[in-house]
C-alpha cells in the first residue's frame, strides 16, 4: 500500500478510535450514527482489500522453489538414466531428447520445465521395460507425474493471486476515495454542532483528521484536513 494511504490509514483509525470512546455524545443521534456505521464499515471493507493486497508472497514463493527443486531433482535423474540406456542401445535420437544437465532445467522458465518434464515422464513410461534394469518403477513415474501437477498448479495459484491482488488494489483505492468524502461531506459537517456544546469533543477530533505524512520529511506547517 502506498504511504500516503497508510497515513490516511492511521488518520481514520484515530478517528474511529475517538469516536468509540466517546459514543455516548453521539449514538441518540440518528443521522450521526449512521454515518459512523457507513464510516466503520468502509474501514473493515479497506482491510480486508489490504489482507488481500498483502497476500503471502514469501509462502508462495518458498512452496513454489521446494517444488521446483523436488521436480527438476526427479526429472533429472530419471532424463539420466534415461540418456544412459539410449546410449547403451544407440538410440541417438532419444538420447538427444533426455539429453539435459540440471543446470539446463534450472534455467528453464516455469512453463518450459513443466513442458519438459512431462516428456521425460512420457519418454520414461514409454520406456519402462528398458529402465527397468536401472530400478525404475511404475510407482516412481506416478510419484513423479504428481510432483510435476503440484508444481504446475502452484503456478496458476500464483497467477490468480497477483491479479487478484491487482484487483484488489484498484477497489482499495476507491474506497479510501469513500471514505476521504464520507469525512468530509458528511461527518465533518455534522461534527460543527458540537463546536460549543462539547467543544473538547469537537477539538479532538478536528486535530485527529488531519494527516501526519510518517515516513516523509516535511516542514513544520499545520497539515490541512483531508
Amino acid at each position: 500500500m502506498l504511504k500516503r494511504l497508510a497515513n490516511k490509514l492511521v488518520m481514520y483509525h484515530a478517528v474511529q478510535s475517538h469516536l468509540d470512546r466517546n459514543k455516548s455524545m453521539w449514538t441518540s443521534v440518528p443521522a450521526m450514527a449512521t454515518t459512523i456505521n457507513d464510516f466503520e464499515l468502509l474501514l473493515a471493507e479497506i482491510e480486508n482489500y489490504i489482507q488481500l493486497t498483502s497476500g503471502n508472497k514469501k509462502g508462495i514463493a518458498q512452496q513454489k522453489a521446494t517444488q521446483q527443486g523436488l521436480v527438476i531433482a526427479h526429472a533429472y535423474e530419471l532424463s539420466s538414466l534415461l540418456y544412459a540406456m539410449a546410449i547403451k542401445k544407440n538410440d541417438a535420437i532419444l538420447a538427444a531428447k533426455v539429453d539435459f544437465t540440471e543446470t539446463d532445467l534450472l534455467k528453464m522458465r516455469d512453463d518450459n520445465l513443466v513442458t519438459t518434464c512431462r516428456n521425460i515422464l512420457e519418454f520414461a513410461t514409454e520406456h519402462l521395460a528398458g529402465l527397468i534394469a536401472y530400478e525404475v518403477t511404475s510407482d516412481e513415474l506416478i510419484v513423479l507425474k504428481e510432483e510435476i501437477n503440484r508444481f504446475a498448479e502452484n503456478l496458476t495459484t500464483g497467477r490468480v493471486s497477483v491479479s487478484e491482488r491487482k484487483a484488489a488494489n484498484e477497489k482499495l483505492k476507491i474506497v479510501f476515495l469513500q471514505v476521504d468524502a464520507l469525512l468530509k461531506k458528511q461527518l465533518d459537517r455534522i461534527m460543527v454542532r458540537y463546536r460549543k456544546t462539547e467543544p473538547d469533543f469537537y477539538t479532538t477530533y478536528q486535530n485527529l483528521r488531519r494527516i501526519i505524512n510518517y515516513g516523509v520529511r516535511h516542514e513544520k506547517t499545520k497539515a490541512p484536513l483531508i
